[in-house]
């Protein structure tokens, strides 16, 4: 049996429909998948978060946040004993910072540019850095004492010490659950 006129027109407006169903839905998804990447890449991953509570976590860099973050309440309560002399000095550290930034802030702003001033402001900033870097190493060692070779050897790992080739691999090896 031949197909006849009226089936041939049939069949191709079933298959025009089908395609225009498939163009719908395909444009529908990405419509879908463009609003979820917007979505987490506009979205604040601190929202909901106090933003002093890194402060109450003993004001240390990331690092440090996030290794004592990955202890038990208990073990992170033991360590903050360590770091809790060491606060203020800490603190006052982040302070005499922030007023070096601001007053370089203030001099490049400054019409006209006093390079000298600048230069002077810059030296600011590096001293704060430097004395901000020693306070935090002698508070990272009373509590390096009472960490265990496992922890030691993590937190060296979250703080990337060692060989970069090192690292990578143990970077790899901890993603892979090796």
């Amino acid at each position: 049996m031949s197909p006849t006129p009226q089936n041939d027109v049939t069949t191709r407006r079933s298959g025009r429909k089908s395609v225009i169903a498939l163009l719908i839905a395909l444009a529908l998804s990405l419509a879908v998948n463009l609003l979820g990447v917007g979505y987490l890449l506009g979205r604040d991953p601190h929202a909901g978060r106090d933003p002093r509570s890194h402060h109450r976590l003993h004001g240390g860099p990331a690092q440090l946040r996030e290794f004592m973050h990955s202890r038990s309440d208990a073990r992170r309560a033991e360590l903050a004993v360590a770091l809790d002399r060491y606060r203020d000095a800490l603190r006052n550290g982040a302070r005499s910072m922030i007023a070096a930034r601001r007053t370089l802030g203030e001099e490049l702003r400054r019409e006209p540019l006093d390079l000298k001033a600048v230069r002077a402001a810059m030296a600011q900033v590096d001293q704060a850095m430097l004395e901000g870097s020693r306070r935090h190493h002698e508070a990272l060692l009373p509590l390096l004492q009472q960490l265990t070779a496992e922890e030691r050897a993590q937190f060296a790992r979250q703080r990337r010490l060692g060989s970069g080739r090192e690292h990578r691999r143990e970077r790899r090896d901890d993603i892979l659950g090796r």
